[in-house]
């Protein structure tokens, strides 16, 4: 018994040193040597998000999220989720006003509908 909550103790750590690193490759190599005024964001799911323990970085993060419907679970937290990318969007009658009403109600300022390359034309 013991010697399985080292190793998990182990893993969760490695994890998150992974995940340090990751963080500190963003700010230093990746946008900020192009650009100071560039502010990174980090893209994942929700198992991605609470695997890696995403929600203690100082990185605005986007949750890819499908099916939309009424009946989406939103099982992971964190201050620093700004929005979620909803998959995938569908046109009724040239709107998306349905798929709209249920992501504005997720709560983050930054969501996102996305679709597939159906030819829906959403024209309201």
């Amino acid at each position: 018994m013991a010697s399985a909550l080292v190793m998990q103790l182990q893993a969760s750590a490695l994890l998150r040193c992974k995940t340090l690193h990751f963080y500190s490759a963003i700010n230093t190599a990746g946008l900020n040597s192009i650009s100071p005024g560039l502010t990174p964001g980090l893209y994942a799911d929700q198992s991605q998000w609470a695997s890696y323990d995403l929600d203690s970085l100082n990185i605005d993060g986007f949750i890819a999220i499908t099916p939309i419907s009424t009946t989406t679970t939103i099982s992971v937290t964190g201050d620093n989720i700004v929005g979620f990318m909803a998959y995938y969007g569908t046109c009724v009658n040239g709107s998306a006003s349905n798929d709209v009403s249920i992501i504005e109600g997720w709560g983050k300022s930054l969501n996102t509908l996305q679709f597939s390359d159906s030819g829906d034309d959403c024209s309201n």
